[in-house]
């Protein structure tokens, strides 16, 4: 009796404290967490998610949307959850945990403190950033490894996946919606006249690269492509089928260091000039010149899509 009467005082001791100290940290309608997504039987918490971002905005990651970044984890989770599955897949769970220790060792030794540290990455101890960093690394090394098992015996490229699935597509079986989502694109269509601007443009810099200008030197000043201008247009041990197929069926047409008239592909307009070809694999310098709308472009564009909206939403009264 004497057990249960101390037992429940203490109890009633920390129930006081508690919900004092949840008291003084929370104010009415504040959300204290949620969830994000559930794969398999794991839940990935709102909390989860921003701490994530946040270590991966610190390390250099590309700036990108919450929606964007959810996604990319997501994905990553399918091929962990699998990977986990996966016997013939090491466990490594003891050797990342240190590694995880060891990478906040070396972050915190490029700050003066600790408190610091956690103030720039936005956690608010180190349990937490150490935590952050530990998932990371245990689901960058479950997904690689599963993408790896997956992978290593395919020997087909994007476009080859795309043929296959639109050749067989009425034989494959159909899967199950949970959700069905109907959209519509419309975007915003160069006039004639904008175009045969941006080909002027192009074949204006193929005659300069003849009269002595190179390609490299022409590509840094007016290429639109921001992964290759900075290096003159240059993409190196590209494999057949990585390319869009307007760009690869020039770029192989070409011989060695010949250029290609103006062609058009989804990113705009380009030039291409074939640096070496060796087998299945080509090195190749392009000049982009995107096809932009003008302002009048996409007044045009956004005219169109509500004369259909009022179409579509005639059609629907009627049904």
């Amino acid at each position: 009796m004497t057990n249960k009467l101390k037992i429940t005082f203490l109890l009633g001791i920390f129930m006081m404290i508690f919900s004092s100290n949840m008291n003084a940290q929370l104010k009415p309608g504040e959300l204290v967490d949620g969830i994000a997504a559930v794969i398999g039987d794991e839940i990935v918490l709102e909390s989860d998610v921003n701490e994530q971002m946040n270590y991966a905005k610190q390390q250099g990651a590309s700036e990108t949307d919450k929606c964007e970044f959810l996604e990319n984890l997501i994905s990553n989770k399918l091929l962990v959850y699998e990977a986990k599955k996966d016997t013939l897949i090491e466990n490594r769970s003891a050797a990342i945990k240190e590694q995880a220790n060891a990478k906040y060792r070396q972050l915190l030794s490029q700050f003066p403190d600790e408190k610091t540290m956690l103030t720039a990455y936005k956690f608010r101890n180190g349990f937490e950033m150490k935590n952050a960093i530990e998932k990371i690394d245990i689901d960058q090394y479950y997904g690689q490894a599963k993408y790896q098992r997956i992978t290593e015996k395919a020997d087909v490229t994007p476009n080859e996946v795309t043929d296959f699935y639109n050749l067989y597509k009425m034989q494959l079986p159909q899967v199950k919606d949970e959700i069905s989502l109907a959209q519509i694109m419309m975007y915003p269509k160069l006039t004639e006249a904008h175009k045969e601007d941006i080909i002027k443009r192009l074949k204006k810099i193929k005659q300069d690269i003849a009269g002595g200008e190179t390609f490299e030197s022409q590509a840094r000043i007016y290429s639109e492509d921001e992964g290759s201008a900075a290096n003159g247009g240059l993409y190196k041990n590209i494999y057949k089928g990585q390319m869009v197929k307007p760009f690869e069926a020039a770029a192989l047409n070409l011989q060695e260091n010949e250029i290609s008239d103006p062609i058009e592909s989804e990113f705009g307009y380009h030039i291409i000039q074939l640096i070496k070809k060796s087998g299945k694999v080509y090195d190749a310098r392009h000049i982009l010149l995107k096809a932009t709308p003008t302002d009048d472009e996409i007044k045009t564009g956004k005219s169109k899509t509500r004369q259909y909206q009022r179409s579509y939403r005639g059609r629907e009264d009627h049904i």
